[in-house]
């Protein structure tokens, strides 16, 4: 008896270690499984993020997940990164048609208006087809008699309707070379061109097609001076023209009968 329960105990010992190397190798293969479908998810996972990243280089920013096994098997979402891109491309606008100009409002471009040089001159304009708005403004003056160029002010900036108000005044107790008594030729252009440049269709093309004249006013003469300085140049002609005339006695003929020689 003792015999057999020995025999039976050892049947039962080795049933019970092959049961445990058959769950060893079972659960082995299914730790492989769950680790080659964790890779597996994280690589198409990667994947989609390289191809999420890319794709956003031009939209903004991207967020890329990788999902990873646990021993377990439970899948657990961890976040990768962030990745971030701007896109840009050197693409140029070309415009065709015609370049911008300047419609002057103040003064008036259909008059010819005269300023004193000393008062304050005002200038008021819009710009006309401008496709492309400078960076700045340059206003001058220029002078064909003495070819002189007189800056009022550079590099102003660019609004819907330019505005500039001139003191010269101020400008001709200042000036290296003075304001003359002539006529002028107002120029509105692009600070960053020369004024012979010929603008591209859609930029600011050169304006001068406008002119004025400025004047020093004279010293002050009263009306009895005026007066009586004409009186005096009056009378002075009066005199020479008596003292050149001849008698009137020595002009007429004899008379009784006779006729001079």
């Amino acid at each position: 008896m003792m015999r057999r329960e020995d025999s039976t105990t050892t049947a039962n010992s080795k049933s019970a270690a092959a049961g445990s190397t058959a769950d060893s190798s079972i659960a082995t293969k299914t730790a492989a499984k769950t680790t080659a479908t964790g890779k597996a998810a994280s690589t198409s996972d990667s994947k989609s993020a390289s191809g999420t990243n890319k794709s956003a280089s031009k939209t903004g920013t991207a967020t890329g997940k990788s999902k990873t096994k646990t021993g377990t098997g439970t899948d657990s979402d961890t976040k990768t990164g962030t990745s971030t891109g701007t896109g840009s491309s050197n693409s140029s606008t070309t415009y065709t048609g015609v370049t911008g100009g300047v419609s002057l409002l103040t003064p008036a471009s259909t008059t010819t208006t005269y300023f004193k040089i000393g008062d304050y001159v005002t200038f008021v304009w819009n710009y006309t087809s401008l496709s492309v708005t400078p960076s700045g403004i340059d206003v001058m003056a220029t002078c064909s008699i003495n070819s002189e160029m007189y800056t009022l002010t550079r590099n102003m900036s660019v609004d819907p309707t330019g505005h500039f108000t001139w003191d010269t005044g101020k400008y001709q107790s200042t000036a290296t070379v003075p304001l003359l008594v002539e006529t002028y030729t107002l120029v509105i252009m692009d600070a960053k061109l020369d004024i012979s440049a010929t603008a591209s269709a859609g930029h600011l093309s050169v304006y001068d097609t406008w002119t004025f004249g400025m004047y020093t006013p004279q010293a002050y003469t009263p009306l009895n001076g005026m007066y009586n300085s004409i009186y005096l140049k009056l009378a002075s002609t009066n005199h020479r023209q008596h003292s050149n005339a001849q008698p009137v006695a020595e002009l007429s003929p004899k008379r009784n009968g006779t006729s001079s020689t």
